[in-house]
């Protein structure tokens, strides 16, 4: 098994032998990674290149199961919502930057869900397959009330859950389990544990989790039922009000994803122009990020070396990517910002989700939903747009402020996603469970909206 200590993950920011990278482009992963492993066995390979190396053969592992869908595969998928596509648009599709693929083999592969990303930005093909593009209608209408009432809240009851896949994990093997777990802030109070598997703990980190300790025995689920209230201000931003004066926490790099790379600097500057007031210095990237990305899935986070750069120069991604691409471009700019994630929880829906705060005195910290932001101007709504510059919703559950954060329990192996945590998860003996090794849910029990004094 491979072993990846949490701070070695700054060295993804280091460079690759050339080969290494050829094969890894071209889609040879079995290629690349016998290439790591010569590199690997060679006394002179200097440390620094050992870590780079074995967090490439993790990667490059990845990449073996993220794209599983060969060129005749996607199209007859795609013709089973439109009889009449083409080869020749597939191959359009390839130069539209609307969907994530990859070379396998030296030939173009999709990933399983690729289909959802391509009919949200295509709205013809959208309309050939017969589909919509549904929002919930309380983000619909969230920005309005928020604005009328100052704040929004809602009393929420949670159940996550995780198992490994038949045959992932031994019996009688200890397992150590961590779920995702409401963190205590200023917008989310009154957490409460309803239920849980034995021996429940609940973290005093960051990056909140809630876990469990046990022998594994087949079958075996792990599970947290809680409830908490969220309660988000709305907030009336005037640029006139800012301060000369501004802070420099969250300025500076957080390696491997929030670097400042010489395409970013140089990007930063020219959204930039000749504003120097914070709050439209922040307003412009936002517009930027929204006006010249669009929301599509991506591969694992842990698959992606840099991934602001990935969004800015691919010009698509999903809420995490956007988020960061945010983070990272204000930083470069002198503005403070830091990655906020955890739910998104409806009455009738929820699911993984990033987004950013920024502080801009005297405001202090505000919220940035650039995904958001892309579905209000697809939408064509445009006070939903401005909404998700400076406010948010209530809509959500907060479990991590800051990226990288570290969990309490420590996990000794490798993490699904060593950025965030929303799926869970869960690590033995000798090795940390992949993705496709695990099996989460996460059910609204209840959604109360709270009157503005908190009674319901």
């Amino acid at each position: 098994m491979i072993h990846v200590e949490p701070n070695d993950w700054k060295y993804l920011s280091c460079a690759l032998p050339s080969s290494i990278t050829a094969f890894h482009e071209s889609g040879y992963f079995d290629r690349e990674i016998a290439a790591i492993d010569r590199l690997m066995a060679k006394e002179s390979t200097p440390d620094v290149l050992r870590k780079r190396l074995t967090l490439q053969r993790v990667i490059a592992q990845g990449m073996k199961r993220e794209y599983p869908l060969d060129f005749s595969r996607a199209l007859a998928l795609i013709r089973t919502d439109i009889p009449d596509f083409t080869e020749q648009e597939l191959s359009d599709i390839l130069e539209d930057s609307v969907v994530d693929w990859h070379m396998v083999n030296g030939q173009p592969h999709f990933q399983d869900y690729f289909r959802g990303s391509l009919y949200d930005n295509r709205p013809d093909l959208s309309r050939r397959a017969g589909r919509g593009t549904p929002v919930p209608a309380c983000r619909d209408e969230n920005a309005e009330i928020m604005q009328k009432n100052g704040s929004r809240a809602f009393r929420f009851r949670v159940r996550c859950s995780i198992k490994p896949v038949p045959g992932a994990v031994r019996e009688g093997e200890s397992v150590l389990v961590h779920l995702p777990y409401p963190l205590p802030c200023e917008y989310q109070s009154n957490i409460v544990l309803h239920d849980a598997s034995p021996d429940a703990y609940i973290s005093g980190t960051e990056q909140r989790t809630v876990s469990f300790r046990a022998p594994y025995r087949p079958g075996d689920s792990y599970f947290a039922e809680f409830s908490y209230t969220m309660k988000v201000p709305y907030r009336a931003l005037d640029p006139q009000a800012v301060s000369v004066t501004q802070p420099s926490f969250y300025t500076e790099e957080h390696p491997p994803q929030i670097l400042f790379t010489p395409y970013l600097c140089a990007l930063a500057k020219e959204i930039a122009g000749g504003e120097t007031n914070p709050l439209l210095l922040a307003r412009r990237v936002y517009e930027y990020i929204t006006t010249h990305t669009v929301y599509s899935f991506v591969r694992e986070y842990l698959l992606i070396e840099n991934i602001p750069e990935a969004c800015l120069l691919n010009r698509f991604g999903d809420c995490g990517v956007m988020a960061l691409a945010f983070i990272t471009l204000c930083r470069i700019l002198g503005i403070p910002a830091r990655w906020q994630s955890g739910l998104s929880v409806y009455p009738d829906h929820i699911g993984p989700h990033d987004w950013a705060e920024f502080y801009v005195a005297p405001y202090g910290w505000l919220f940035c939903d650039p995904s958001h932001g892309v579905g209000a101007l697809r939408a064509e709504n445009s006070m939903r747009y401005t909404h998700y510059f400076g406010n948010l919703d209530p809509f959500r559950m907060i479990t991590c402020r800051d990226i990288m954060g570290t969990f309490d329990p420590p996990k000794k192996h490798l993490r699904i996603d060593p950025y965030d945590n929303q799926f869970g998860e869960i690590e033995c003996d000798g090795y940390g469970l992949r993705i496709d090794q695990i099996e989460s849910e996460r059910t609204v029990l209840s959604a109360k909206e709270l009157l503005c004094d908190g009674e319901m």
